[in-house]
């Protein structure tokens, strides 16, 4: 009996299933954490909450990220496209003598198709926080013409 080839079968299902979540928004998963589908993030008003992951790293030694929210496009006479996100969070040990160097922490855009990290990796300075005190931040990401925003599913927070 000849062997049928499932690759093209299981192709066309993918696709099925990818076009039933284009554009269906942010969907909150069983650890109440929003993540975004292909094709969603088109928000409507800003702020809007951006999901995230972090590895285990020295920068969960230090900083406990609570939220990513994006505010908007970015504005202003330096603006070079892309959009603008404030990072809140709590620290956890006293950032306060650490080194620029200890204190930086790459995000990297994740594509919501694939969780696959997609797009340039930004480093960015978190601030200096005694132990226990609430930090925030914002920094410009997204940059138009480095990343598709059609696919955007979240950052993920590294070393």
């Amino acid at each position: 009996m000849k062997k049928r080839n499932s690759l093209p079968f299981i192709f066309l299902l993918t696709l099925c299933f990818a076009a039933l979540a284009c554009g269906s928004g942010a969907v909150k998963n069983s650890d109440g954490v929003y993540e975004f589908q292909p094709g969603a993030f088109r928000p409507k008003k800003f702020p809007v909450e951006i999901p995230f992951h972090s590895t285990e790293s020295r920068l969960q030694n230090y900083y406990q990220i609570e939220s990513i929210f994006c505010t908007g496009k970015a504005r202003g006479s330096r603006s070079t496209g892309g959009y603008t996100f404030v990072v809140k969070g709590r620290a956890v040990k006293d950032s306060s003598n650490l080194s620029m160097g200890r204190r930086t922490f790459e995000l990297l855009p994740l594509a919501a198709s694939s969780s696959a990290v997609t797009g340039m990796a930004t480093a960015y300075i978190f601030p200096q926080v005694p132990a226990g005190e609430p930090f925030e931040f914002e920094f410009t990401g997204l940059f138009d013409g480095y990343f598709d925003v059609s696919d955007f599913g979240g950052f993920l927070l590294t070393d």
